[in-house]
């Protein structure tokens, strides 16, 4: 995942390296390899985060600070047969203050919805902008 933010005239991805967690790992597919810099699609060259099976699964990044986000790009997998990218479905883009897993309800509660996406957006890589958010 990245996330475009600007800095001056420079626009640049802020959730690069920095600490991602999720629900849970189907390894190795570790939480930090969604914000890695490396967007390859397929699950077994390495590259890809990946939960474990679960009814309501998140995936998160702590950007270190406040920004003004300007655009959220999301690979989606591209490896087998077409219902692996069907997996994603069905997903919110939240933004939070803080960390929401200090909060009471976590995980059933809502930042600023930036954006939902109902049925997959199948295979590819994805753009939510900025306008999305707000």
């Amino acid at each position: 995942m990245t996330i475009v933010t600007r800095s001056s005239a420079v626009l640049y991805n802020a959730a690069l390296y920095k600490p991602a967690a999720q629900i849970s790992t189907l390894e190795p597919n570790y939480a930090y390899k969604a914000v890695d810099g490396n967007s390859d699609p397929d699950v077994n060259h390495g590259y890809c985060q990946h939960t474990d099976q679960h009814l309501t699964p998140w995936w998160m990044v702590d950007l270190r600070g406040q920004f003004i986000v300007e655009q959220i790009k999301l690979t989606n997998r591209q490896d087998g047969f077409f219902v692996i990218a069907d997996r994603l479905r069905n997903f919110d883009i939240d933004i939070f203050q803080q960390d929401p897993r200090q909060l009471a309800n976590f995980p059933d509660i809502t930042g600023q919805v930036c954006y939902h996406q109902g049925p997959t957006p199948g295979r590819g890589t994805f753009l939510y902008n900025y306008s999305d958010c707000w």
